[in-house]
């Protein structure tokens, strides 16, 4: 069954993935261990391209039940709980931190979207706020709010 929906969303996101690598590099790219202005620009539009690309290809060959599994719908309630966070996330970064600010709004939004077993929703917390923070901050030297974990 064609899905025309996935293949003008393959498409779009394709042509925009594109445009965003040859924008980025008008910029100067640098190395991985001195990125420039269009380093993380050029490789986010090129993992955007390969996501758009299976995407396309996930219409055409039997990889959709691989691909993108059916969820549940979102209903009104779970969407204003997740702005809730994203508004809760934005005011309280600076003060309590990047840290304690990112590991609450995973678990709340696992906890929205339905995850009911407190240890896999710690643990996956922990585990992506570690992982974003040893990206961001460690390797890549973001500056990233301390808050009440560095004072």
């Amino acid at each position: 069954m064609l899905h025309r929906g996935d293949l003008a969303s393959g498409c779009i996101g394709f042509v925009f993935a594109l445009a965003v690598c040859f924008g980025a590099r008008a910029m100067p790219m640098g190395s991985i261990r001195d990125p420039g202005a269009g380093f993380m620009p050029f490789w986010v539009g090129a993992a955007l391209a390969a996501m758009s690309l299976v995407l396309m290809s996930s219409v055409f060959l039997p990889l959709r039940k691989f691909v993108a599994p059916k969820t549940g719908e979102l209903n009104r309630y779970q969407v204003a709980w997740m702005v809730g966070g994203l508004l809760f996330y934005g005011l309280a970064l600076e003060p309590l931190g990047y840290l304690v600010t990112t590991f609450l709004l995973l678990g709340a939004l696992l906890w929205i979207l339905g995850e009911r077993r407190w240890l896999s929703a710690v643990a996956f917390s922990a585990l992506v706020t570690g992982a974003s923070y040893a990206l961001f901050g460690l390797w890549l030297g973001v500056p990233l709010p301390g808050g009440i974990i560095a004072r």
